[in-house]
């Protein structure tokens, strides 16, 4: 079935389907006419199929990162919001799929500019156009976005096969979306909040998508469902964060150090 618009998980393994499970139903609570579609190597029990629109059952998954990158060309959606298992939506998104009227994909930067690493580098791109964090990406399904993909998949595959490869599929994606001719915006790290390392929130425009594991993410939901959003600095990777300081007061004392 084709829609117009939709939320597009890839997961593979037990671990990586319950947090799959737990994305989509922070989505579903708050956007329940947004429709979901998942691609996995489980089977979905029947209270969990009802998460999800679509479900496509990867028959021989190889549990890397393989995984998720081919699975981006058979969205269900014209209009497709992917993101990685380890995210909880906090806000609404559907203002993502008005800006693919304009662009034809949008990412969010990733913290680590370059996975750590000589690996991870690529000679041909300049360091002033860094990875995109790959685990939250929203695109139309073009045929200028198939043939991203197609090549994000090629050099990914070179990559792996080097002598010394990398340990991440986003340097690969760099390269990628360097040579194409796609219309792409870097989205503000509100849609993309990655919680294990320290980050800035702007003023003026609630979290929209948490992207963590473990504590980091546990605190993170903690504080943004507080009355008081506009922070800025942020480290929820420590247990700083506590009952006797406000999320703003933290900021503070981010800021000063």
């Amino acid at each position: 079935m084709n829609y117009e618009a939709g939320i597009l998980y890839v997961s593979t393994g037990q671990k990586y389907y319950q947090e799959t499970i737990r994305s989509a139903r922070s989505a579903k609570k708050l956007m329940p006419s947004i429709p979901t579609a998942l691609f996995t190597d489980q089977q979905p029990n029947s209270d969990n199929s009802l998460l999800f629109d679509e479900v496509n059952i990867i028959r021989e998954p190889k549990f890397s990162f393989d995984d998720k990158i081919l699975p981006l060309k058979e969205t269900p959606f014209q209009k497709t919001l992917f993101v990685d298992t380890d995210t909880v939506f906090v806000d609404s998104i559907v203002e993502l799929f008005v800006l693919l009227d304009k662009f034809d994909l949008a990412y969010c930067h990733a913290p680590c500019r370059v996975c750590p690493g000589e690996n991870n580098r690529v000679q041909e791109v300049p360091d002033c156009f860094p990875e995109a964090n790959t685990g939250v990406i929203v695109y139309n399904n073009s045929e200028i976005f198939q043939a991203l993909v197609d090549e994000w998949e090629k050099i990914y595959t070179e990559q792996r096969n080097a002598p010394f490869p990398p340990n991440h599929d986003q340097p690969a994606f760099r390269k990628a979306l360097y040579s194409s001719p796609m219309i792409s915006y870097v989205l503000p790290p509100e849609y993309n909040l990655r919680t294990p390392m320290p980050m800035y929130k702007g003023w003026g425009l609630n979290p929209k998508i948490l992207h963590g594991r473990g504590p980091s993410l546990e605190r993170a939901i903690q504080a943004t469902g507080a009355s008081g959003q506009n922070f800025g600095l942020y480290d929820f990777s420590t247990e700083k964060l506590s009952k006797k300081h406000s999320v703003l007061d933290e900021a503070r004392w981010l800021t000063r150090r």
